[in-house]
């Protein structure tokens, strides 16, 4: 950056003198980086160097993440390089483009977070182990979309949102003439509950 500094003696009449311009140069050695998802601000100058908390997003929707590398005081370094991105919780189904290639210390990509619920983006930069980390709120999307999804869950089985069959688990043998539980889940695409769904007249056939 560049900066100049003023004096002045603040009693009328008001007197100001005026230093020239000089720059202000980050430190040599990179201290950190720093995730921002969508709704936050990079702000160098105090850790987290950054403001304000994520905008929530719903299930599948693309989320730009911008990573910055930065010295001691959270200013932008001129670094080039790969940083790894990932959702670390492995009950959340999340794909995101890693690494992500800083060029003169930023670098910007797109990720998918599948899974609903409060969840953690990381981004980790592996030679030097410096890590940051964003939480971001992630909204189920709607039974009543046209890619909504039915999930059928028999005993023995637990709902898994965010994954290929929605599912996990087996189901539990029956025996003949017993009853049997089963549950019903309206969801969206990825298999989360739409908690604002209410109604419908489903069967069930074998």
């Amino acid at each position: 950056d560049r900066l100049q500094i003023r004096a002045y003696y603040n009693l009328p009449p008001l007197k100001e003198g005026f230093s020239g311009f000089f720059d202000i140069y980050e430190l040599a050695v990179m201290s950190g980086v720093v995730v921002v998802l969508p709704g936050q601000t990079f702000q160098p100058g105090g850790t987290p160097n950054k403001i304000n908390s994520p905008d929530a997003k719903t299930a599948g929707d693309a989320i730009a993440v911008t990573v910055y590398a930065v010295d001691a005081h959270g200013n932008k370094m001129n670094f080039n390089g790969p940083v790894n991105l990932s959702v670390p919780d492995p009950s959340v189904s999340a794909s995101f483009s890693s690494p992500v290639n800083l060029v003169n210390g930023s670098g910007s990509t797109f990720g998918f977070i599948y899974t609903a619920g409060t969840h953690v983006v990381l981004a980790s930069h592996t030679a030097t182990g410096f890590t940051d980390t964003s939480s971001v709120q992630i909204n189920p999307g709607s039974y009543n979309a046209a890619a909504g999804k039915l999930l059928l869950l028999a005993a023995g089985e637990t709902q898994r949102p965010g994954f290929a069959s929605g599912k996990s688990g087996a189901a539990i043998p029956v025996t003949a003439n017993t009853n049997t539980t089963f549950t019903i889940v309206a969801c969206d695409p990825f298999y989360n509950m739409d908690p604002a769904y209410s109604g419908g007249n489903f069967s069930l056939s074998s």
